[in-house]
């Protein structure tokens, strides 16, 4: 073992659902609401996605997926560490891959 950290939720009620490397020293994890039958849960949240620095074990990113790419889009990878590809269903439910970048960049 290199090094070992513990990742915290960056929302309460979200857990990580994927996680992947994003560049040589970047991970990125997705984060959302997964039913467990508590009350008061809300399986309708934002999904997140945060990358974390693998030598600090900190979050240097947080991002918010619109809802329309949250539903039924998995992450698939990420390009790099605000760049990330994800494998989504278009209208006529054919596969396709949809990029995923925030504002700004």
């Amino acid at each position: 073992v290199e090094r070992e950290f513990e990742i915290m939720s960056p929302a309460p009620g979200l857990d990580p659902i994927q996680m992947a490397m994003a560049g040589n020293s970047n991970l990125f994890i997705q984060f959302g609401p997964i039913a467990k039958g508590r009350p008061g849960e809300d399986i309708n949240a934002a999904r997140l996605i945060a990358v974390f620095d693998l030598n600090t074990g900190r979050a240097t990113a947080i991002y918010r997926l619109a809802p329309t790419e949250s539903d039924s889009n998995f992450a698939a990878c990420a390009a790099s560490p605000y760049d990330f590809l994800f494998v989504g269903t278009s209208e006529s439910n054919q596969l396709k891959v949809v990029r995923y970048s925030p504002q700004g960049r």
